[in-house]
């Protein structure tokens, strides 16, 4: 499942090297894909007796009930989902803001080796960045297609069905931001913890983020996966001091049967001050699907 983020826009005058790094942070990762949620990869596999499968098992949870994450993708599995992304930055007291609302349906139309082939039509799409709006008229009901890998974190570009163009607009917003979840190779239970660990350069400065999930709920159903992200900001960019904290909550209900199906909550607030500036940026996600007979 890929959700879509807004990059702020230049008309918002901040410090660029340094606000450049609080946007990678906040919003993307150096492995290739830009995410809210970064993939990982373990800090100290030795501490770790599970393949190096990017995740630090903490917890397995319950005995009783124990799943392999995540559900595999299955050709015809389908789902109606409506995505809304809302961004806010405040710079010494300017504000600023974007969002997104987006209605799309999917379906698994190949089953591929550690993933799937997904085909995506939107139904409706609208947006606004730093007060412009985004026009995405000429992509409603258009089918795209997409290679995804077992999680569903995107392996390739979306593109057209029809071989035509992909609008600068929409691709620029695709571009920015994915939720995922990294899961375990072990089956898990309910109760079940696990880590990743994200480090990335930008701007020639490290930071490392670590996200916990818990799989707090298990049944006939569904899973429940809460996510919780904390990291503190302190590097020097350009020889600009930079301090500050990211720091995010999420939930995801994922359907048994069909990884389509997916309702997110997910909330990050991120702080940063350097070279007597002051910024603060809020992203706040949410998703709502059904699945399709």
């Amino acid at each position: 499942m890929t959700i879509q983020t807004l990059r702020p826009r230049s008309s918002l005058v901040v410090a660029g090297g340094a606000a450049a790094l609080l946007a990678l942070s906040a919003c993307g990762s150096s492995d290739g894909g830009d995410s809210l949620l970064l993939r990982g990869v373990d800090v100290d596999p030795a501490a770790d007796s599970s393949p190096n499968d990017g995740v630090r098992l903490v917890n397995a949870g319950d005995t009783a009930d124990r799943i392999t994450l995540p559900i595999p993708f299955e050709e015809g599995q389908s789902a109606s989902t409506e995505t809304v992304m809302e961004l806010d930055m405040t710079v010494h007291g300017r504000s600023a803001g974007g969002f997104v609302d987006m209605v799309m349906t999917q379906r698994v139309t190949e089953e591929l080796a550690g993933g799937a082939e997904i085909e995506t039509i939107f139904q409706h799409i609208e947006g606004a960045a730093v007060g412009d709006d985004l026009e995405f008229d000429d992509v409603v009901g258009v089918p795209f297609v997409s290679e995804v890998d077992a999680a569903g974190f995107p392996t390739g570009d979306l593109r057209r069905a029809d071989g035509g163009p992909m609008p600068a607009a929409l691709a620029e917003q695709l571009a920015q931001g994915n939720v995922e979840i990294d899961f375990p190779t072990e089956p898990v239970g309910a109760g079940a913890a696990w880590t990743s660990v994200a480090v990335f350069d930008s701007m020639g400065a490290q930071l490392e983020i670590e996200t916990l999930f818990e799989l707090v709920e298990v049944d006939a159903v569904e899973y429940r996966v809460e996510i919780t992200q904390n990291a503190p900001i302190d590097v020097t960019v350009d020889g600009v001091d930079i301090t500050g904290s990211i720091e995010a909550t999420g939930t995801m209900v994922i359907n048994r049967d069909n990884p389509l199906d997916v309702d997110t909550e997910y909330l990050q607030t991120s702080s940063a001050s350097f070279d007597g500036i002051d910024l603060d940026l809020t992203i706040e996600v949410t998703t709502e699907s059904t699945s399709l007979d």
